[in-house]
Order: structure tokens, then sequence, then C-alpha cells
């Protein structure tokens, strides 16, 4: 049923008698009316969230269904008000009327001796009670109970006439045990406010009837009563049942506000617990709509706590996920910088030092947040693959690294043989190119085993040296051709960097003890001068200083080389690099 259905039935209620039925039916159109507009009210306030709005911010839109319903509203309870106010007046009247004619009755029982006369006049006053309306409701039980009394007290205490009180007499009876017979099937009757009209209805009935044979009277009057106790009691109960139903829904929508509001309390610090607890409170809220009525004095105000506990957590969800959005976003842009720096190792054969940076690297990453789900995955897809080509690399390297070890050693002992067997021609710089480019070649062939490194390399400089020597070389020449060649050995490893940072710290480490050294000659030299019979001394102290002063501008000469290497390899790279874009 729509909003201008309702529109339409309270249009037509409104062209109605207005009465009891009225009321009923337009207290049902608003009840109906109500519920659908929560139900709108609802539905805007989460689109105004699920669009970014506050709750604070939000204010309900009306239609203009809405606003006929206002204006009709307003018509019937004016209508309606002013009915009530006159109904009220004319049952404080009728309430008047007829306790003056008790009254009147009171009166002719204790006053009236002419006995036809009376009792005409009480037949009077049985049509104009007849004739009068309804009184007030909390009024009517006491008011029937006066007048059953005192209409019984006067047809007793009066001496009527026989024949004419004969008659009355059977047919009041048989209408009193219609009525306790009404009175008893309505204890059948499943509808408890069927059950109470109509009980109502026959008690004004049964006070209305005149007297019976006093002998019948109590029989009679004792089955009607007892009917009516037991339809009382029922309706008691009913009721009462009715306010502990209402009492229980009351604790269970309680314990539900209870629930809601501790779920508020917890800190919820994931988002597979925001969506476990999601559920949970879905659920919750769905049990609510199960429970009937609670107290209206109560009902309003459990409602707007359960109602306030379901806002505060959506609420609360929708800023954590607006706050998990930004961390998401970091953490994309995170691992996104550490897949380049993954992609950049995964070509490298310096194979403990990556090795030690990728484990060092997938530390990180599983230390930094998730990234959004529809990243994460593809972006572990992509890391992980860097990595594995790494280790894959390094696995099929390893497997074949006896083997290819082994290939290395023959091919440097072919190259050192071709050193040993080498020829000079003559032409010295022709010679020393002849004897780089085997250098050269010695250098680029890999690793050999670790055994045989050492003996390798003494081959391989003995080789040099006899050639170096053929040629002419001096020892200092020589030197300086094989620290040559040993920096070029450096270059051309996958670690030259950090070998030629040790080789720099080594060199600058000898310079400095040699000056320490030379320094400390060159004070004592004039104790030396000083002391009588020094000159051996001074001899030898003398020696040593020239001799320190060699070793130290070969450590400079060294340093030098090791710069000039540094700076060619830059330059290698840079061409590298230029080549490359």
């Amino acid at each position: 049923m729509t909003k201008a259905d309702l529109n339409k039935q309270l249009e037509e209620l409104l062209e109605k008698e207005m009465n009891n039925e009225t009321a009923i039916s337009a207290k049902d159109i608003l009840a109906n009316y109500q519920t659908l507009a929560a139900a709108d009210h609802k539905a805007q306030l989460e689109k105004h969230l699920e669009e970014g709005g506050k709750k604070e911010e939000f204010s309900p839109k009306r239609d203009t269904d809405d606003e006929r319903f206002d204006e009709l509203w307003a018509k019937f309870s004016q209508k309606k008000k002013t009915w009530e106010k006159e109904l009220e007046n004319v049952q404080q009247d009728n309430y008047k009327n007829k306790l003056s004619i008790i009254d009147e009755i009171r009166d002719l029982t204790e006053n009236e001796e002419n006995v036809k006369r009376a009792f005409e006049r009480m037949r009077e006053l049985e049509e104009k009670w007849k004739e009068i309306g309804s009184v007030p409701s909390q009024k009517f039980r006491e008011l029937q109970n006066k007048y059953s009394r005192m209409r019984d007290e006067f047809f007793y205490n009066m001496r009527i006439y026989k024949e004419l009180l004969e008659h009355d007499l059977k047919r009041n009876l048989q209408k009193k045990e219609e009525l306790a017979e009404k009175m008893e099937s309505l204890k059948e009757k499943k509808n408890i406010k069927e059950v109470d009209t109509l009980l109502k209805t026959y008690l004004k009935e049964w006070d209305e009837i005149g007297p019976t044979f006093r002998e019948e009277w109590e029989k009679v009057r004792d089955r009607f009563r007892s009917a009516q106790h037991e339809l009382f009691d029922k309706i008691k109960q009913h009721y009462q049942q009715l306010k502990d139903q209402h009492l229980e829904n009351l604790e269970r929508k309680k314990k539900l506000a209870d629930q809601l509001e501790k779920i508020n309390e917890e800190e919820i610090e994931t988002q597979k617990r925001w969506r476990k607890l999601t559920d949970k409170v879905k659920n919750i809220q769905k049990e609510w709509k199960t429970i009937g009525f609670a107290p209206k004095e109560e009902n309003q105000e459990v409602w707007e706590r359960f109602q306030k506990a379901g806002d505060d957590f959506f609420e609360a969800k929708r800023e954590y996920f607006a706050n998990l959005k930004v961390e998401q976003d970091k953490n994309k842009e995170l691992k996104e910088e550490m897949i380049k720096e993954a992609q950049a190792l995964e070509d490298s054969e310096d194979w403990k030092e990556t090795k030690d940076k990728l484990i060092k690297l997938q530390k990180r990453w599983q230390k930094v947040g998730n990234a959004h789900q529809r990243d994460e995955q593809r972006l572990w897809k992509t890391f992980r693959a860097s990595c594995n080509k790494f280790f894959d690399r390094k696995k099929d390297y390893f497997a074949n690294k006896d083997q290819r070890e082994a290939e290395n050693l023959e091919k440097k002992k072919a190259v050192i043989e071709k050193i040993e067997k080498f020829e000079p021609s003559g032409d010295n710089n022709q010679d020393l190119q002849s004897l780089e480019t085997l250098t050269h070649e010695f250098n680029e062939i890999g690793f050999i085993p670790m055994s045989q490194k050492s003996h390798i390399a003494n081959a391989y400089k003995k080789a040099l040296k006899n050639q170096y020597a053929k040629l002419g070389l001096d020892e200092k020449e020589t030197k300086e051709k094989l620290y040559k060649n040993k920096l070029k050995n450096i270059r051309y490893s996958n670690k030259s960097d950090r070998f030629l940072e040790r080789e720099e710290q080594k060199i600058r480490e000898n310079i400095g003890r040699l000056k320490s050294t030379l320094n400390r000659y060159e004070t004592n030299i004039s104790f030396v001068e000083s002391s009588k019979g020094g000159e051996s001394l001074l001899k030898d102290v003398k020696a040593k200083i020239v001799s320190t002063r060699k070793q130290l501008q070969i450590e400079e000469k060294k340093l030098d080389m090791l710069y000039r290497a540094q700076d060619e390899e830059e330059i290698s790279e840079e061409e590298k690099e230029g080549s490359d874009q």
C-alpha cells in the first residue's frame, strides 16, 4: 500500500460520520502511514551516508503525499476533537440525567403510596432511561449498579397487580435466561476485544430487564454472574498476558540495544572483523523486527537507543573504510617501490649480497599493510615473480657451479700457458698490447675452484713477471703493471664496487702507517746525528727512510691507479647507460 492509497482512505473517512469505529480506522491509517514514512526516511539516510554525507547534516525530504497527509490529518484531528468534546458534554449530561432518574425511582419507591400510579411512573422512567444515550465509560458500571439496585428495590417493595406482575415476571425470567445463555456462549469466543464489547452490551441489557419470580431470581442471577465473572477473569488474564508479553518484548529489545552498544565499544581494526560484525548487526536488526510491541511509555526510548547504536556502528564503519583507503593507497605506493627494487635485482649475479637484499625486502613487504583488494594480489604476484626469477637463476647457477669452475680453471691454465709461451716480437709497445689482450682474456674468465685460486694467481703473476722482464721493464714498472692487472681483474668481478672500496681502505691504511713510520724516523734522526758513535745507526735510519718513502710512493701510486680505475668504471657505466637509452 502506498502513501497515496492511505491519503485516499483518509479522505473517504473524513466524509463519514464521526464515531468510535471511524476513530479506530483513522488510527490504523496513521500507523500505516508512519511506517511507510519511517522506511522512506531510513532509505534517504542510508543513501545520504553512502554518498559521503554526515548524519548530523541529514534532513529527510518530504513529498506532496506527506504534505497532503498532514493537511488531511489536521482536518481529521480537528473533527475528532470537536466530536470528542461534544460527546463528552453529551455523556456528562446523560450521566446527570440518569442520576436524576435514579433519584426519582428512589423517591417513588419511598414516597408513592398509589401502587398503580407508581408502577406507571416507573414504566415512564424506564423508557426515559433507555432513551438516554451513553455516559462516560469510567462511570458506566457504577451507574448501572445503582440503577439495577433501585429498580430491584422498587419492584420488590411495590405491591402491584398480581396478573400484570405474573406476566412480567415470566417474560423477564425468559429474557434473563436467554441473556445468561448468551453470556455463557461468550466463553467459547477467541477474540477478546469482541468478548469485551458483547459483555458490556449484555450487562446493560440485563439491568434493563425487569424483575422476575423471587424463587427463580437467585438461580438465573447466579448463572449470569458466574459467566460474567469467568469472562472478566478471562479478559483480565488476556490483558495481563499482553502486558507481560509487552514487558518481555521490552527486555528483548533492551538486550538487542545492549548488544549493539557493546559492539560499538569494540576496537575494530581489520576488514574481516568489520564484515563479521556488519553481518551480526544486520541479524540483530532483523531480529528486532520480529519482536512485537513493548509498553508504550518505554517503547520509544528503547527504539531511539537501538536506532542510535545502529547508526553509530555504520557511521564508524564508513569512517574506518574512508581512512583505510588512504592507508591502502600509501601501502600501494610503498609496494610499487619495493617491486622496482626487486626488479632491479632480479638479473644480478652477486648471489649472496642480492639474496640478503631480497630477503630483507621480503621482510619489509610483510610489515607493510595491504593495499586495496583489487591491487594486492597483482602487486604480490609481480613482486614474487622478480624474487623467484633471481632465486631460480641462483639455483641453476649453483647447480652447475663445480662444472663451470672446472671449465674456467682449464681456460685460465690455457691463458697462462699462452703467456708463458709468448715470444716478444721486438716491438715493445706491440708486445705489451699483446700481453694486455691476454690479461683481458684471463680476467674475463669467471670463478675457479677455491682450492686452485692461489696456485693459479701465482702462476699467472709469475708468467707475466717473466714476460715483463724479457721486455726490459724494471721492478717498479712490473709492479705497476701487475697492480693495474689486479684492478682490471677486480673490475670484471660482479662485486667490483665492494672490492675497490676494500682495496682503497687497505691502501689508505698502508699510507697512514707509512707516513707515521716516516715521521717517526725523521723525528728520531736528529737524536741519532747528535749521539756519539751513531754513524752506523744513522746510516741504518736513513736507509729505512729511503725505503719507507719508496713504499709510500708505491702505495700513493696504487691509490692514483685505483682512482683511475674507478673513473674508467664510471665512464664505462655512463657509456653503457647512453647506449641503452
